[in-house]
């Protein structure tokens, strides 16, 4: 975490990223939760975390994707919407260790013909009812090393991930910010990064975002 004698300077930053609210989106294992995590303990920031594990049919999902898919994509696709639905305007910094365009990511890789044309239908319809956030962070990393936290973090039913899957799911994901517009977007190669339990790491992506920060609260 930030050393004692940075406190004063998170203390400065915080105040500057008050009201902002930065969503933090990336593949399967590259580190949204663990810095979405770091950043609220580091400038006390309101935490919005993905209730992933509250799904019932992801585990399913992942022993058969074809069909478990529709059900597991609603399921989200609702929790989310509520969950966003819930966040009030925020005088203090905000950070989502998800952004709701993840949904149609996933929903784009494992749905197709009339079930994906009847989901886009909701999706959009529940989008637009939305706050977007004031930035993104947008990781990526190495699929090698997705696959080593993957397998390190021994969640059973991610251990059936393949690796195609993975690949197709960063593709999707460069593909979504290529052309995403609604906010700026920070993105941090986190390849040879360890945020757990390397200060250096930390501090350094600490920065990158208040610099970000600083930033959005200048426009």
């Amino acid at each position: 975490m930030i050393a004692p004698n940075q406190r004063e300077e998170s203390s400065e930053a915080a105040s500057a990223t008050a009201g902002v609210f930065l969503a933090i989106e990336g593949p399967i294992g590259v580190g949204k939760t663990t810095l979405a995590r770091l950043l609220h303990a580091t400038w006390q920031a309101e935490l919005v975390l993905e209730h992933f594990d509250d799904n019932p049919f992801l585990p399913l999902f992942y022993a058969d994707r074809q069909r478990y898919a529709w059900q597991t994509q609603l399921h989200f696709l609702i929790d989310r919407f509520d969950q966003w639905t819930e966040l009030r305007p925020a005088a203090t910094l905000r950070v989502s260790d998800y952004l709701f365009d993840k949904d149609r990511v996933f929903a784009e890789l494992n749905l197709d013909g009339v079930a994906l044309r009847r989901y886009l239908k909701v999706f959009h319809a529940l989008r637009s009812q939305l706050r977007q956030p004031t930035g993104v962070i947008y990781l990526h990393a190495d699929i090698d090393l997705l696959l080593a936290r993957i397998a390190a973090r021994a969640r059973p039913y991610e251990q059936q991930i393949e690796r195609t899957y993975i690949r197709a799911l960063a593709d999707a994901y460069e593909r979504l910010f290529t052309t995403y517009d609604d906010a700026p977007v920070l993105a941090l190669d986190m390849t040879g990064r360890e945020l757990l339990h390397n200060a250096d790491d930390q501090l350094a992506v600490v920065s990158a975002v208040q610099s970000a920060f600083a930033a959005l609260r200048s426009k």
